[in-house]
């Protein structure tokens, strides 16, 4: 009897302890999905920098006088005739330099219709002629395109094009990052991790 008695004691004891399961793992964590390598990230923002930079140059310089490919179209469809000089004054320049002296000219012409016209440009002066008439070029179509006969209708030239090539190479650069952003986050996206090297910054 009273060892059954202690049974049921015990059975009674345990009954009342709570049951404790052992606690379970969380979960793993899914990767995040919208990470980009730091390599990309970096292309995509000196890229853009890059880009923008070149572009604001690119259209500054365009904005100075006439763009470089005016002279292309005078070279190809030009008309040459002959202005009255009405100002031609030397700018300083270095005696002990040598070399030819920059002249600021304007020349008055008239066109194949008839209507009067205005050349204002720096030049050298070996392109001043030393009469009171010039040759001026003009296109046709736009004669306010126009230069002195063997001078240059845009003020920069060719130098125009560095910038445009910066902008190509910052373009380059920006799409390329955008590539890369793109396949790590098909690869975040699809749970295949570590698919796609970094670059190393």
């Amino acid at each position: 009897m009273l060892l059954r008695r202690k049974e049921a004691t015990v059975r009674r004891e345990l009954s009342d302890v709570p049951c404790r399961h052992r606690s379970s793992a969380p979960p793993p964590r899914s990767p995040p999905r919208y990470i980009v390598g730091s390599g990309a990230m970096f292309l995509v923002k000196f890229g853009g920098i890059w880009t923008a930079a070149s572009l604001l140059a690119s259209l500054v310089i365009l904005l100075i006088g006439e763009p470089f490919w005016a002279d292309w179209i005078l070279d190809a469809r030009g008309i040459t005739t002959e202005g009255e000089v009405l100002s031609a004054k030397a700018l300083p320049n270095d005696s002990h330099g040598g070399g030819s002296s920059i002249i600021d000219i304007q020349v008055r012409f008239q066109d194949h219709r008839g209507r009067a016209f205005i050349v204002d440009k720096y030049v050298v002066s070996n392109l001043v002629a030393q009469s009171g008439r010039q040759k001026v070029e003009y296109d046709p179509h736009d004669p306010s395109v126009n230069r002195l006969k063997g001078g240059s209708a845009s003020v920069i030239g060719y130098w125009a094009l560095m910038p445009l090539s910066f902008l190509l190479e910052g373009l380059f650069l920006l799409g390329f990052g955008l590539h890369v952003a793109r396949r790590h986050r098909e690869v975040r996206r699809n749970g295949t991790a570590g698919a796609v090297p970094e670059l190393e910054t």
